[in-house]
């Protein structure tokens, strides 16, 4: 009995993770445990259903462990931000499925009357509050100096834009970055009238959903498909509540619509 016990000890060790489903879907760990699950374990059960096979949700532990198990192709069906979306494809050969309506855009703000910062150059001596990378809009503040000589000091802050903007107007920066759905939609307008924009990014394609080549075409074809129905959004509600209020429904995407956004991690950011 003892050796039968010692002989099933390695199966369930593995089994307590990624061998324990055919595949495997993940997500940054910006929220704990019970919320990650709660948001894309619902997800994980309807995409099993279509597929005819397990789909299991891993909750990353730390974004180092993410980050590694997404450059090591761990993961199989995987919803964040456009530059790993867009790094995937280039690197591991993912696919995107579905993504977020709308674009993302970020805007740089200091206060009006702040004669030392009127333009993105000065900001190599003044310090800037904003997420820490790799989130997208630092990433994409921090590439408008990498001819820089200087790079620019910057304040990184947990949580989101509104706690970065609180920053800012604790005095602990002279300018943020935000969004600009946080910019017009969530400060009022006396408060925008307090600020002035010294730059605004590019557009880029908002959240989406990659899945890696251990997924054939006509599962692919067929998570697409899925995801775009009610039940499909029904299934995601949790996500899309958070991150698309507004619109709280997946769109169709195209790999064109991410070419280049990779440059915003590789060179950049430590390990990629």
């Amino acid at each position: 009995m003892d050796l039968l016990r010692f002989a099933l000890f390695p199966v369930l060790i593995l089994c307590h993770g990624f061998a324990c489903a055919d595949l495997i879907i993940s997500a940054p760990p910006r929220e704990n445990v019970e919320q990650g699950k709660a948001q894309y374990e619902p997800i994980a059960n309807f995409l099993s259903k279509q597929l005819g096979r397990k789909v299991g949700y891993v909750h990353p532990s730390s974004w180092e462990e993410y980050a590694l198990n997404m450059r090591e192709d761990k993961y199989d069906i995987v919803f964040d931000g456009p530059h790993f979306s867009a790094w995937r494809m280039k690197h591991l050969n993912h696919f995107p499925v579905v993504k977020l309506p709308g674009d993302l855009m970020f805007y740089v703000v200091a206060a009006a009357d702040n004669k030392k910062v009127r333009r993105m150059r000065q900001l190599t001596s003044h310090k800037t509050c904003g997420m820490a990378s790799p989130n997208l809009s630092m990433l994409n503040f921090l590439a408008q100096f990498a001819q820089s000589a200087a790079m620019p000091p910057v304040v990184e802050i947990k949580g989101g834009a509104p706690d970065v903007y609180r920053a800012f107007k604790d005095g602990k920066c002279e300018a943020a970055i935000v969004s600009d759905d946080f910019y017009l939609q969530q400060l009022p307008k006396q408060e925008r009238e307090q600020l002035k924009i010294i730059y605004t990014s590019e557009k880029m394609p908002n959240q989406t959903i990659t899945v890696s080549s251990r997924v054939d075409k006509r599962e692919r074809d067929l998570i697409t498909h899925s995801l775009l129905t009610p039940q499909g959004s029904k299934s995601a509600i949790a996500v899309l509540n958070r991150f698309s209020r507004e619109k709280p429904v997946f769109i169709a995407t195209s790999s064109k619509d991410y070419s280049g956004v990779e440059n915003l991690l590789e060179g950049v950011v430590w390990g990629w």
